[in-house]
């Protein structure tokens, strides 16, 4: 098959500034991250995204360490593994955060969504299990004889298995499922016998996967009511804003300084938001609907898909002839 589309041909648009307009795309690769980069906005923003009351809202938290490596085995034996979060953070008490955004959908999407989650997870689990450790140290060292007492000591083997709390946000400029209509949404664990019963209560809160649907959001700026609204509305409008975003939330404002294009700015090419392997997902995902629906549907869907990654004309007329020469 000629002219196949390689991994090099999909990119994203970059965070350069649309013609007339004031912001960097803050879906970007480095919009995103700069939009989000100061305790203060990523404070406010989960705050608003995870629908915490004053009692429960996130008081201080730092940035963590993006990528968390583990070794895996699969069958030609042990290698590296690497995950890398978009932001990552903790609270102060021991929350442990991941904050993702994705232009596109791609097959087995939510299956990439528990992989994250897991990783975030494990890792979250064992930086717990290494502070506890850490604390106990410092107990003994503090003490003479040097000996936990026998509460202390009852208490940590009670909590060999607790898990800290672990949330994933996903920002999504794709409905999910696609047929859905509401802008936030939250996975959780639940038993099916509670909720064939109605009881909707989930299994455990310390695991929370939330969701914000961009295209589902319509509120004009006029219309925007709380810290969570206006965050979406600056992630969905920002890019191809020709004025000013003014809201009354110092967070936000400050984060809009941060992606504030100045006329004379030469801003740099900078890597596409998507991942080698998203990237081949993504290739897979498309060429595989091209398969089953090698038809004028099908065409249209695919050049839809490409062109919305911003793909040139003559590589959407190559995919085109991919889906024909399968049909």
């Amino acid at each position: 098959m000629a002219n196949k589309i390689t991994n090099q041909d999909l990119e994203l648009p970059a965070g350069k500034v649309v013609p007339g307009g004031v912001y960097e795309n803050p879906l970007s690769d480095r919009g995103f991250k700069k939009l989000l980069s100061s305790v203060s906005s990523l404070t406010n923003f989960l705050n608003g995204v995870l629908h915490l009351d004053a009692e429960h809202e996130i008081e201080k938290l730092r940035f963590k360490t993006k990528k968390i490596s583990y070794v895996v085995a699969d069958g030609s034996g042990a290698e590296k593994e690497t995950w890398s979060f978009d932001i990552r953070a903790q609270t102060r008490d021991g929350r442990a955060i991941d904050v993702e955004v994705q232009n596109l959908k791609h097959d087995f999407f939510e299956d990439r969504v528990l992989t994250y989650g897991s990783a975030l997870l494990l890792k979250a689990k064992a930086e717990l299990d290494k502070a506890r450790s850490d604390e106990d140290k410092r107990k003994k060292e503090s003490r003479n004889p040097p000996e936990l007492t026998k509460e202390e000591k009852l208490l940590r083997r009670r909590q060999i298995y607790e898990l800290p709390d672990t949330v994933n946000v996903w920002v999504c400029n794709f409905a999910l499922p696609k047929n859905s209509t509401e802008t936030w949404d939250c996975w959780m664990m639940h038993s099916e016998n509670d909720l064939k019963n109605g009881e909707l209560l989930p299994i455990t809160e310390r695991i929370k996967y939330i969701f914000l649907q961009l295209p589902n959001f319509t509120k004009s700026a006029d219309e925007l009511e709380s810290a969570e609204d206006q965050w979406i509305y600056v992630l969905k409008h920002a890019f191809a804003s020709t004025a000013e975003i003014k809201v009354k939330n110092d967070a936000v404002t400050e984060a809009l300084e941060r992606i504030r294009a100045e006329d004379d700015e030469e801003l740099e090419e900078e890597p596409p938001m998507i991942t080698k392997k998203e990237r081949e997902c993504t290739i897979a995902s498309i060429e595989h609907d091209a398969e089953l629906r090698g038809e004028a549907r099908g065409e249209e869907k695919l050049a839809e898909a490409l062109a919305s990654l911003g793909v040139s004309k003559e590589l959407i007329a190559k995919a085109s002839e991919i889906a024909n020469s399968k049909s």
